[in-house]
């Protein structure tokens, strides 16, 4: 509710009096002090709304500013912590990978090691066997030798012994020869001396046995 108070009529006042402007300078007018505050205070009043708008508008884009550099501060945050995490699993695959690339390594090694023991073996086995072959090959050879000497000696005394015997039937033979030949002289002779008896005591014209 508003009060009603009683209103007083105004006494007559004379209106004040304003010097005419001086003519021929119009601009002075705008140079009284009245005018002058005034222009100011509406100047003030106009830039201050318009800092005070532009400053709500500048802290507003501060705020969306800081906002946004606090999301992305947050993200990049997150993003390293997942790399981090990452980082952190790909090294431990790395390093079990290694682990067990070193042990497959040393089993791949402790292999060879092993299959090069086992053919250093087996190269000593068949050196041995084939040294043994060779003493076993070499007493064989030695032992041939031995027996074909031996049949090339008993080869030559049977040589020697057929030739003896065929020496002592050539000399057999000769001396049959010559005993044959010496009975064939004595059965010539004897014919001989047969026929000329028969030839003697028979006449002429007369033949033996007629």
């Amino acid at each position: 509710m508003v009060s009603s108070r009683p209103t007083s009529k105004p006494e007559a006042q004379n209106p004040p009096t304003v010097d005419p402007p001086a003519r021929g300078t119009p601009w002075r007018q705008w140079l009284e002090p009245i005018v002058v505050v005034t222009f100011l205070s509406a100047l003030l009043v106009i830039l201050a709304s318009a800092g005070s708008a532009g400053f709500q508008v500048l802290r507003s884009d501060i705020s969306d500013l800081r906002s946004d550099i606090i999301a992305s501060e947050t993200r990049q945050r997150e993003d390293m912590k997942d790399l981090k995490a990452d980082v952190k699993e790909d090294i431990a695959d790395l390093k079990a990978d290694n682990e067990s690339f070193k042990a497959s390594i040393k089993e791949d090694i402790a292999d060879l090691k092993a299959d090069n023991e086992n053919f250093k073996a087996s190269i000593k086995e068949d050196i041995a066997d084939l040294k043994a072959d060779n003493e076993s090959f070499k007493a064989s050879i030695k032992e041939d030798i031995a027996d074909l000497k031996a049949d090339n000696e008993s080869f030559k005394v049977s040589i020697k012994e057929n030739i003896a015997d065929l020496k002592a039937d050539n000399e057999d033979f000769k001396a049959s020869i010559k005993e044959n030949v010496a009975d064939i002289k004595l059965d010539v002779r004897a014919l001989n001396d047969k026929l000329d008896r028969l030839l003697a005591g028979s006449g002429p014209g007369t033949f033996p046995g007629s």
